[in-house]
């Protein structure tokens, strides 16, 4: 593995810029652009719910919701592209 790298950015990561043979994307675009995970993680953010008091119960039930149903969310997404 090259180590050193330059990051280049670009308006089209379909079509990188110079003899590039690496792309940063989110996880959900490799499939869609046929690319495969190098391991390397750039960034990681945490998604937060807010609820005003006493709403605990409510939160509980969405985070089991969207547990249970994180294979079709993740498909809807890719299936979704970019925005």
């Amino acid at each position: 593995m090259e180590l050193n790298a330059v990051p280049v950015l670009t308006e089209d990561v379909t079509r990188p810029p110079g003899n590039a043979q690496a792309v940063a994307v989110d996880e959900w675009l490799l499939d869609d652009l046929g690319l495969r995970d190098s391991g390397v993680v750039l960034h990681e953010s945490a998604h937060v719910f807010a609820a005003p008091l006493g709403e605990n119960g409510w939160l509980v039930t969405v985070e089991r919701f969207l547990f249970a149903r994180a294979a079709q969310i993740s498909a809807a997404v890719r299936q979704a592209g970019p925005s």
